[in-house]
């Protein structure tokens, strides 16, 4: 079904009812097992319009032109569970004290940065570092 969902949501490419159906028809005879017929196809993406789609409002301006204004409020909620705020550690201090609390408890090395910039040197996570005293560590 993905496949035939994206074939009929492709945005340059418009297909038909009798298309959709001669491709599927050909899904068919090839072989294709489970392939659904129309009416299940759009039923199936119905059910996913009405459950993951970003409503759209309609308006109409005073020129009569016709326009579609999406809920900013749900945009925001399905990008935001996938936004990974990195801490800050800006010199001299951290401005935020979640910067703290984060770094040190809630974020693994491996998801962090893969450098640290202090003035103009560069710094690797877990490559070895000299200090000024001559001594080494992993940042």
């Amino acid at each position: 079904i993905f496949l035939l969902d994206m074939l009929d949501n492709l945005p340059r490419l418009w297909l038909s009812d009798p298309q959709m159906r001669a491709i599927m028809w050909v899904m068919k005879e090839i072989g294709g097992r489970d392939v659904p017929s129309l009416d299940t196809l759009c039923r199936v993406q119905e059910k996913l319009r009405k459950t993951t789609a970003i409503s759209s409002t309609k308006y109409k301006s005073a020129q009569g032109n016709i326009f579609y204004v999406n809920d900013i409020k749900q945009q925001i909620a399905e990008v935001s569970i996938f936004k990974l705020l990195y801490p800050e550690d800006t010199p001299p201090w951290m401005s935020e004290t979640w910067h703290a609390a984060k770094m040190c408890k809630e974020i693994q090395v491996d998801q962090l940065s893969p450098m640290v910039a202090v003035g103009s040197k560069h710094f690797y996570i877990n490559e070895l570092a000299r200090c000024h005293d001559g001594k080494y560590v992993y940042p």
